[in-house]
């Protein structure tokens, strides 16, 4: 196809300019290990499992002062530290966009402001503006959370030194890595884990006279765990984050390696969740390098739909006859098999759906509330007016009368802020028609 050869190129190209910044390996150290994430899915800084359709696409622009991300401590008292980089500001601009139904891919530039000391066996503090690190990644859906117990995804990285050093900001090396994605919705209450391996292309030994504890970075494995609860509908959440890594030597044991950081803080979604703002705070549990002893940050996030024509939902020229609401049509949260109940509603309104004439077709249209995704909606609210239309069909009436519509979120008959509302949001109905 003609559309993702010419984006694969665009991409290329993207990747290529960058090497127009690469930095010769020199003393360095990325300490702003915050990259924000920007899917529709996930919490601050873990991805969720979800893609974005293809040519969809979503940009983002966050903020966030980090104080005190890189200390040496003292081996005989740890309490006693030497500050090397004092605070780190950083602004990320954040992009991505769909190339399959389970291929998503971005692109994250950091640009910082930094106070540091310039070597770590010290000297007068200054400040600098620079350039971070890219970060070129994808997101590959490999279990549908819609269909699977769990979502799953894999998320490759590369992150090119683009950085300016020796400024803290940037790595000598190019890194790259794996992380693996673990997410579930579960009603108000999302939840996603992460586990991944970072790779160093060049590994760094940071050290300072007297006897301050070294800092030895090579290949790391990293780890986290994200929630987030609905509060207002799923429009206002709260979001916390849980995330940390360790190199491979000494591994889990030498603090200035082995960072830390708990986050959280407020995710507001407007226009229909497609605009996002965030906002929150996070502290070092552990001393590690880039876990600082706080954090604020702030973002916002913005979804573009993709352009494509939408598939046009069937026209509708005859009259409707009678539309028959099937309260008790109910479905566990987030699927679509038939419970006993919904059946029994079901055999009630048989003896007059098969007494119709042959003439008369039936029309089955199915809605959510809007909790979770709208795309998970919409295709969640499909499959269950389709175990319907095949309740119907299993029972006597002709597979040519019967079509099934979803119509996802997009329908909604009373308010989404109360649960008495969101309940009237999720119902089948059956329309007769002329």
């Amino acid at each position: 196809m003609k559309k993702p050869s010419i984006l694969y190129k665009i991409f290329l190209i993207v990747v290529a300019f960058s090497q127009l910044f690469w930095v010769p390996p020199a003393l360095a150290l990325n300490v702003q290990l915050f990259r924000p994430n920007i899917a529709s899915t996930g919490t601050f800084r873990l991805s969720g499992s979800q893609t974005l359709k293809p040519y969809q696409f979503t940009l983002g622009l966050f903020t966030n002062f980090a104080y005190d991300p890189l200390v040496l401590r003292n081996v005989a008292t740890p309490s006693l530290i030497k500050r090397v980089a004092h605070f780190v500001w950083t602004e990320d601009l954040v992009g991505e966009i769909g190339l399959h139904d389970r291929i998503t891919v971005g692109l994250d530039l950091p640009l910082s402001m930094v106070r540091h000391t310039p070597t770590p066996a010290g000297g007068a503090t200054s400040d600098f503006f620079r350039q971070g690190d890219l970060s070129v990644y994808g997101r590959i859906k490999i279990l549908d959370p819609d269909n699977h117990f769990v979502g799953f995804a894999a998320i490759p990285f590369l992150e090119i030194p683009t950085g300016s050093l020796p400024h803290y900001v940037g790595d000598a090396g190019m890194n790259f890595g794996l992380r693996l994605i673990a997410d579930k919705q579960l009603g108000r209450f999302y939840i996603n884990t992460s586990l991944g391996y970072r790779g160093h292309s060049k590994d760094e030994n940071i050290t300072a006279s007297g006897s301050v504890i070294p800092l030895n970075l090579d290949d790391e494995l990293t780890y986290g765990i994200g929630t987030a609860i609905n509060l207002v509908s799923d429009r206002l959440q709260f979001v916390s984050d849980f995330v940390g890594s360790s190199t491979f030597v000494d591994f889990l044991n030498q603090e200035n390696s082995t960072p830390l950081e708990i986050m959280g803080g407020f995710r507001a979604n407007f226009l229909n969740k497609r605009l996002t703002a965030s906002v929150g705070g996070s502290g070092g549990i552990r001393g590690g390098y880039g876990a600082p002893t706080y954090r604020i940050f702030s973002g916002v996030t913005m979804q573009f739909p993709s352009g494509e024509p939408k598939e046009p939902r069937p026209e509708r020229h005859e009259k409707i006859v009678r539309n028959i609401v099937l309260e008790g049509v109910v479905f566990e949260t987030g699927k679509h098999t038939l419970m006993a109940q919904a059946q029994a509603v079901l055999k009630q309104n048989l003896e007059e759906l098969q007494a119709l004439p042959a003439k008369r077709r039936l029309v089955v249209e199915g809605h959510t509330d809007n909790q979770g995704d709208d795309s998970s909606n919409q295709k969640l609210s499909e499959r269950r007016t389709q175990s319907v239309r095949n309740y119907l069909i299993l029972n006597g009436i002709s597979k040519d009368r019967v079509t099934a519509i979803g119509y996802g979120e997009s329908q909604p008959i009373a308010s989404n802020e109360s649960t008495a509302g969101r309940t009237k949001n999720r119902r089948v109905e059956i329309k007769i028609l002329e």
